[in-house]
């Protein structure tokens, strides 16, 4: 990617209602299930490091992704943060898979890749002894459109087959729901449209819309991880080793 789009793609990720409101999301979720701030952790897929500040506050974290100018801006950006080039299932760094995390970070990263329960096996070998994976996907494959062909997404998931990806690799289900569940009917339309008109939107609603947005978004908080909505337009998982005796 040029330097511009990643300063776009980094200007998306800070500002815009959806990464702002999941951000949210993510660290009440962090909070209910990963205890202290000296945690060792692995965020893959971080791109140009719009989370690391949130990850950050948790432990110290390694951030691996496959886009060398995406990690070059990442450390411009976080001149101490420790990064690695690799993929997920068979790339990533040989000082990476000789460690062991309390939290692995695997947010909108699974749908790019084809073989998701290999992928979740090496994550697997990853985990520490009551470390927990904590990931993100998109839902709803009806809704499938020029920007997951575009995003290069193999898949979006529904619910069911998440958990069966996530079983099939030998891990335990903690909590699984859908959120972004208050606005899930206004997405719908925007994306039906974009999916008739083979066109996408990529950009940040204007300042009102967009602050409006994201408290509508957030307010998905304040019931996550008590209860489990029941659709949405994203999927939100926490998944650990299965116990020994089970």
């Amino acid at each position: 990617m040029e330097e511009i789009t990643l300063d776009i793609v980094y200007r998306m990720e800070k500002e815009n209602f959806w990464h702002c409101a999941r951000r949210s999301i993510l660290e009440k979720m962090i909070r209910a299930f990963v205890k202290g701030a000296e945690n060792d952790i692995l965020d893959v897929g971080c791109g140009v490091g719009a989370d690391y500040p949130l990850l950050s506050q948790f432990g110290s974290v390694d951030n691996v992704d496959c886009d060398k100018k995406a990690l070059q801006y990442f450390s411009n950006n976080n001149p101490n943060a420790t990064v690695y080039q690799g993929s997920l299932p068979d790339q990533l760094p040989e000082v990476v898979r000789l460690k062991k995390y309390n939290l692995i970070a695997l947010f909108d990263v699974l749908e790019h890749i084809q073989d998701d329960v290999r992928a979740l096996i090496i994550l697997k070998s990853l985990l520490k002894d009551g470390g927990h994976i904590l990931l993100t996907v998109p839902a709803c494959p009806f809704l499938y459109r020029k920007w997951d062909r575009m995003s290069n997404h193999w898949r979006r998931y529904m619910r069911s087959n998440l958990k069966s990806v996530i079983q099939e690799a030998g891990l335990s289900v903690k909590f699984l729901s859908y959120f972004n569940f208050f606005l899930f009917p206004a997405n719908v339309l925007v994306c039906l449209k974009e999916k008739m008109s083979d066109t996408y939107i990529h950009e940040i609603p204007n300042r009102f819309i967009n602050s409006v947005c994201r408290r509508i978004f957030e307010l998905e908080k304040h019931f996550l991880p008590r209860i489990s909505f029941p659709i949405g337009m994203s999927l939100i998982a926490v998944i650990s080793l299965r116990n020994k005796n089970s």
